[in-house]
């Protein structure tokens, strides 16, 4: 039955497969293309190899049928039509797919048998899992239960904690209201001593109920108890606050007694033997304090009754040592007096009192950090500040007094330098804030001093400062100490400078290049000149004075003061200087006083150099001007001064006259680059009319004559009576002769007072310049109104005649 189905479906299936390239209504045709690759695939190698990686197909066997088929009588497959043969056909395919098909029937049949034993065995299971869902549904009861009576057990548990805790609680709290009684009869028993553990325990005991009494205000009667642990706190502090002054008292008496039966045969300011007594026994006598003294300070935060009792302990600690050094401090005021007053030099006065002072300060700090915090010293600067001040106002009258900026600025290198230097080494600042306000105080006095003095010192030694005869001498000072030195390098000793050739060479030389602002490449100088003007002693005194008093500032002064003052002693120098060339030009010649003045400068500005500060200050001022004109124009509208227009006179003068407040810097450094320079270009000037004057003169009369020419036509420079070709030909050769008689006297002189090759070489050069261009002009003027009918030397004849002179002058 299951055969004759399987072939008929199979029949069926073969029937649409067939239909699917029917000519007529095929169900899946192919497209040309289509046709065209299956014919290709169809046709094409079937004897491909085998890719390396599949394994090999086995040999087809081929069964070779040696034997004919037994039973088969091949003679009755005789038909006599078509129709039989299909039907045989049909028959022999039936029987074929039956006999193909007995293998999977038979195995369709053990599958619906093992389906019937895996269906009885899902019952099985099913029944099974019944069974243990109601296995775990018992199971989760039971857990419940269980987990229900463990939390009943734990909330048992955290409450009988809470409750012990509860009740320690209340017994913590009740037992600071319990204390109370035990407290205040210890504090009231007479064996108690304040300096033992028990004492110390007590206190504590105080400090935690009082505490918690403030911090629970809500308890009942915590008020009330406050007030009492107070009052037994109170107590308390009494007991130690007599302890530790009827200590120091004792202590203090005791080193009293052991010091007046010591005969000291030394000065009063010799406290060697002193220093045992006054610092070593008082340690040890109130060593017995110092727990008492840690437990004070470290509760001073804790209440105010404890910070005023450790201000009130540092008050009495304080006072027996005022008591104890108050006789060697005595001691030091009036030896500053007695100097003071035998008129001894005050500088080792000052180091003594300061010496004594850093000292006293590092001594008393040291025993104070033996009990107290050497963090909290503001007391203790109290304590030394009262101790140092009798000091101070001994020593401050008499460095107000002091006259010399010498000793003023000795004074001041003491107290800024010195001092601090041994402050420095001494390692830590602590406990030496009050030495250093006591220094800064002398400092400062004595820096206010100097500043007075040096202002006075330079409007009557700098500014008006006026010379004698010997200051002036110049150049007859010069060419003595010239003639000395010459004679002295005669007898094959050389006389040298006080100050390098180098600095004058690289300094000087340099200033009057940038001065008069000709780039050139300076040689080196043959030989290493020496002028007198260089030496210190040579000097101008106004020079000399303020470059001593500029020297003495700058280490004394902050530099904001300095600048100020330095500028102004500059500023008077230049003045003065001024004044002693003009006094020269009267006296000798004005080369002489030219060149005393550029070297005067060239040293001024060489030597302030090194300060390394701003010589700029700067100035306000009111400028009154527009007061003056407003003034006026409110004088002219009087009628107008109540008028209640725009046109008030009193409006307008009180808007318009105003005062403006105006700033200006000044800068002393660069006021002696233009004082410098001024008087390098007079004397270029100077020395080129010296040369070439009647030149000089005839170019500008030229100049003139050329002017005019140009307004009037006729007037020619031929027909002028200073034209003259005899007169030109005489102005000419009187400037030849000028320049061989008065060239040496300038190379001289120049040599005289600048000693320098260099330096003298750039000064000189615009000087040649002049003279070479005087000549070369007066040949223009020469070829062009007087149709060159006079010889004029010429450039190179010129330059020949300058550098002869130059050599012999050498």
């Amino acid at each position: 039955m299951s055969g004759s189905g399987s072939g008929a479906s199979l029949s069926k299936y073969k029937e649409r497969i067939s239909l699917y390239e029917d000519p007529e209504n095929p169900l899946a045709p192919l497209t040309s293309t289509q046709l065209d690759f299956l014919l290709e695939l169809t046709h094409g190698d079937f004897q491909r190899p085998i890719p390396a990686h599949l394994a090999p197909l086995p040999e087809a066997e081929t069964v070779n049928v040696k034997e004919p088929i037994p039973d088969v009588n091949w003679d009755k497959f005789e038909f006599k039509s078509k129709a039989e043969f299909n039907n045989w056909f049909v028959e022999v395919d039936k029987i074929l797919e039956k006999e193909s098909e007995s293998e999977v029937v038979g195995y369709m049949e053990s599958l619906e048998g093992l389906k019937g034993q895996t269906k009885s065995l899902m019952e099985e299971v099913g029944g099974a899992l019944d069974e243990l869902k109601t296995l775990q549904d018992n199971y989760h009861f039971v857990s419940n239960k269980t987990n229900s009576l463990h939390d009943s057990c734990q909330q048992l548990i955290h409450e009988q904690s809470r409750l012990e805790s509860v009740s320690q609680s209340l017994d913590a709290n009740l037992s600071h209201f319990v204390k109370l009684e035990r407290i205040a009869s210890k504090l009231s028993s007479g064996n108690l001593l304040v300096a033992s553990d028990s004492f110390f325990v007590l206190l504590e005991q105080i400090d935690a109920c009082l505490s918690f009494m403030v911090h629970n205000p809500s308890f009942k009667e915590s008020s009330t108890y406050g007030a009492k642990y107070r009052h037994c706190l109170n107590k308390a502090i009494s007991l130690m606050k007599s302890h530790v002054k009827r200590t120091l008292e004792e202590t203090t008496a005791e080193i009293r007694d052991s010091v007046r039966e010591i005969p000291s045969k030394n000065s009063p300011l010799d406290t060697t033997h002193l220093f045992p007594l006054v610092y070593g026994k008082f340690s040890a006598g109130i060593a017995k304090l110092k727990k008492l003294l840690v437990q004070v300070e470290e509760r001073r935060n804790a209440t105010p009754e404890y910070g005023e009792l450790y201000g009130e302990i540092q008050e009495s600690y304080f006072r027996e040592r005022k008591v104890l050094v108050g006789e060697s401090v005595g001691g030091m005021v009036e030896e500053v007096g007695r100097r003071g007053r035998t008129g001894t030099d005050l500088c080792p006065t000052v180091r003594l009192a300061a010496t004594f002072s850093i000292r006293l300060s590092q001594d008393e700090f040291r025993l104070y950090a033996d009990f107290f915090s050497p963090q909290i010293t503001t007391h203790f600067d109290g304590f030394m500040e009262s101790l140092l001040s009798p000091i101070y106002d001994t020593l401050r009258p008499l460095l107000i007094k002091v006259q010399h900026l010498e000793t003023l600025a000795e004074l001041c290198n003491i107290f800024g330098v010195e001092m601090m230097e041994e402050r420095q080494a001494t390692g830590s600042p602590l406990g030496l804030n009050a030495f250093l306000r006591f220094l800064e105080q002398l400092l400062q006095d004595t820096q206010e001093r100097l500043v007075y003095r040096a202002s006075i010192y330079i409007a009557t030694d700098i500014r008006n400062y006026s010379p004698g005869p010997g200051d002036l001498a110049y150049p007859d000072k010069l060419l003595m100490m010239e003639e000395i030195a010459e004679s002295l390098d005669a007898e094959g000793r050389l006389f040298r400078r006080s100050n390098s050739q180098s600095s004058i060479t690289s300094i000087t030389s340099l200033e009057v290049a940038n001065i008069n602002a000709h780039p050139l490449q300076i040689p080196r100088p043959l030989k290493a000149a020496s002028s007198p003007a260089d030496l210190h002693g040579m000097w101008y005194p106004s020079v000399r004075r303020t470059l001593l008093c500029l020297s003495k500032l700058s280490r004394s002064l902050e530099k904001g003061i300095f600048q100020g003052l330095s500028q102004e002693a500059l500023s008077a120098c230049i003045t003065n200087l001024s004044s002693a060339a003009e006094a020269i030009a009267q006296r000798k010649t004005i080369v002489d006083a030219q060149l005393f003045e550029i070297k005067h400068l060239l040293i001024l500005r060489e030597q302030i150099a090194p300060f390394q500060v701003e010589f700029a200050v700067r100035e306000t001022t009111l400028d009154f001007s527009r007061v003056k004109i407003a003034a006026l124009s409110l004088l002219q509208k009087k009628k107008q001064l109540f008028s209640l227009s725009g046109t008030n006179a009193l409006l307008e003068f009180i808007v318009e006259g105003t005062p403006q407040v105006k700033e200006y810097f000044l800068d002393s450094k660069k006021d002696v680059d233009r004082q410098l320079k001024t008087i390098c270009e007079l004397f270029i000037t100077h020395a080129t009319n010296l040369l070439i004057g009647p030149i000089n003169s005839f170019l500008q009369k030229a100049k003139r004559v050329g002017e005019a020419a140009k307004e009037k036509p006729e007037l020619r420079l031929r027909d002028q009576s200073f034209a003259v070709p005899t007169v030109v030909a005489g102005l000419i050769q009187e400037s030849l002769d000028s320049l061989k008689t008065k060239l040496p006297f300038l190379y001289r002189s120049m040599r005289l007072y600048l000693a320098n090759r260099e330096t003298e070489f750039i000064l000189f050069r615009p000087i040649k310049n002049n003279v070479l261009n005087g000549f070369l002009e007066v040949e223009n003027v020469v070829s062009w109104g007087l149709e060159g009918s006079i010889g004029v030397p010429s450039q190179e004849h010129l330059s020949a005649l300058l550098s002869s002179i130059h050599i012999q002058s050498s």
